[in-house]
């Protein structure tokens, strides 16, 4: 494998598996979702609740243990637990407001609304959960000798998995 192709492979490796995970989330999601709905005949609005959270603590528990697996956390694991799931929760808002949006301004059909709004939910949350809820120590910025802000990574680079 040539040099480029590796680098761009590490580089896109981390987003690539929190994708994968959002995506086992959106199925968990939808069986808890129906299970609830069709099994335990619970309202949808209770149900939708319970399954978003249900697939919110699934996709923490992947992401902990391999997305973000080879950083050295500064939070502890129920730090970075409630901020996951406070990113998740604006992320849902996000979708929501988005899907509205695209629905009613721009007149998408509501699948293909649908998925771009969980596009603009998961960049946010990527962005935001890697920079705050798993941050590196070594992410965190340092003055140097002159007093200008440096910071140990750019945050972008990824340890090879």
């Amino acid at each position: 494998m040539s040099s480029t192709i590796h680098q761009t492979l590490v580089r896109f490796a981390r987003p690539l598996r929190f994708g994968l995970v959002g995506l086992s989330g959106v199925l968990a999601n939808t069986a808890i979702l129906w299970a609830l709905v069709q099994g335990a005949r619970l309202p949808v609005l209770l149900a939708s609740a319970l399954a978003t959270e249900a697939a919110i603590l699934s996709n923490f528990a992947l992401n902990d243990r391999w997305t973000f697996r080879a950083g050295v956390h500064r939070h502890s694991f129920g730090m970075r637990l409630l901020r996951f799931n406070g990113v998740s929760l604006g992320g849902m808002a996000i979708t929501a407001g988005l899907l509205a949006l695209l629905i009613s301004y721009g007149h998408l059909h509501l699948l293909l609304a649908n998925l771009l709004a969980i596009g603009g939910a998961t960049t946010w949350n990527y962005i935001v959960n890697s920079r705050w809820t798993w941050k590196d120590k070594s992410q965190v910025a340092s003055r140097s000798p002159g007093g200008e802000l440096r910071s140990a990574t750019s945050g972008l680079e990824e340890v090879p998995a």
